[in-house]
């Protein structure tokens, strides 16, 4: 079952925060990185000014007036240890909040190496998001991809209908003539 809550990884820096990866959080990091991929490369080589520009994107959704000089100034003191504990926190909150494998394990549309490395496809998940989901604008981005993703599944799931020659939508052609055959 694919849990649509939103993950808040708790974390202590000047006060106790929350950390939490949403559309807004993964958008600023794609606009800073130019891709999914070097973003990740980037928080991976564990360089303070990465973990600084990864934990402000994943605080942002608390306060949006913190800028990444203000999250610079809260972990400046940190030692190198517990950079690398922040790196993992970092990670794992992200991770969290990206979409679940399916009950086999296997996510269902698997994306390309060439897909990875362009990015998140924006136009098409604000489309889909806001027009066939119906969500506000606030919502889209305050959403995590997990329950972006799960919202989608299940609209998938609930407007298809499965024959044994595959899926159909619920008002095709296909589908009238199934019904006529079989009903």
């Amino acid at each position: 079952m694919n849990d649509v809550r939103i993950f808040r990884s708790p974390i202590m820096l000047d006060r106790l925060r929350y950390l939490a990866f949403t559309m807004s959080s993964f958008a600023d990091l794609d606009d800073i990185y130019g891709s999914k991929s070097e973003a990740l490369e980037a928080m991976q080589s564990g360089g303070l000014k990465h973990i600084r520009t990864w934990l402000w994107a994943g605080l942002t959704h608390e306060d949006e007036s913190l800028t990444v000089e203000d999250v610079g100034s809260l972990i400046g003191n940190l030692s190198p240890e517990e950079l690398v504990q922040m790196q993992s926190k970092i990670l794992t909150a992200a991770s969290k909040n990206l979409p679940q494998a399916k009950d086999d394990g296997v996510l269902e549309k698997q994306p390309s190496p060439e897909a990875i490395e362009q990015g998140w496809d924006w136009t098409w998940m604000y489309y889909i998001g806001t027009t066939v989901l119906r969500m506000s604008e606030n919502d889209f981005w305050r959403c995590t991809m997990r329950r972006f993703y799960a919202l989608w599944d299940m609209h998938v799931k609930m407007n298809t209908l499965e024959t044994e020659e595959g899926k159909v939508p619920k008002s095709s052609p296909e589908l009238d003539a199934y019904i006529d055959r079989y009903i």
